[in-house]
């Protein structure tokens, strides 16, 4: 499955806050990142993984209709850039931000994900 494709689902088969993948590809999702401290790491990948590993998704990359379209290049390093969308169409990104364990990141997709900074 290509993760450009946008079109099958694949399960989410790696979580470590520095390195999610999905059908083997390498993705950051656009919009959140891990901002808290470190020593928060290992707890906050732990809930991912309990929460979130294998479950399925439909990914699609920056630039192809992503809430972080012109506000972030659509690779970092060997990363693909992406929105991903669990069965019931629900955007993980916001999943994730709303359960605290990443931070929405307004510079790249303004108010769309929760931010933990302002706590919107």
């Amino acid at each position: 499955m290509s993760v450009r494709s946008g079109k099958r689902l694949a399960p989410l088969s790696k979580i470590e806050v520095y390195d999610l993948r999905v059908a083997g590809r390498k993705i950051v999702l656009c919009g959140v990142a891990f901002t808290k401290p470190q020593s928060l790491r290992a707890i906050v990948t732990d809930a991912a993984r309990r929460d979130y590993q294998g479950l399925a998704l439909t990914c699609k990359p920056v630039g192809k209709g992503t809430p972080c379209d012109g506000n972030i290049a659509s690779k970092l390093g060997d990363a693909i850039v992406v929105q991903c969308l669990t069965p019931d169409g629900a955007d993980l990104a916001a999943k994730l931000a709303e359960n605290g364990i990443l931070c929405g990141q307004p510079a790249q997709a303004g108010s769309t994900y929760k931010s933990c900074l302002s706590g919107s």
